[in-house]
């Protein structure tokens, strides 16, 4: 299984944010430039158009928290291994230690 480039990820979260808001935007003041006869048509494709980009902006949003999230998780096991690391030959010390005395 292929592993997931969370660096790659969080260097594009922000650019993903900004492009859902930009789109939402874009969808918005679209909405202003249709004439009355396919009004109705339009803005139903403009409701899915904004929906479609709250959403996207919404994932953007929880891939960058989930990013960063596993970012510190990542941080905090090899802290946890560095001292694991550290106990296991402050033990092997210690059993050398009462060995040898």
């Amino acid at each position: 299984m292929p592993s997931i480039p969370w660096g790659a990820i969080l260097r594009h979260a922000p650019a993903l944010v900004a492009s859902a808001a930009r789109l939402l935007v874009t969808a918005d003041e679209n909405r202003h430039k249709q004439n009355q006869t396919t009004q109705t048509r339009l803005d139903q494709l403009e409701k899915a158009s904004v929906e479609s980009a709250q959403l996207l902006r919404d994932l953007a949003e929880q891939v960058r928290v989930l990013a960063a999230t596993q970012a510190a998780e990542a941080r905090n096991t090899r802290i946890a291994i560095g001292l694991a690391a550290g106990a296991i030959l402050i033990g092997v010390a210690a059993i050398l230690l009462a060995v040898w005395r």
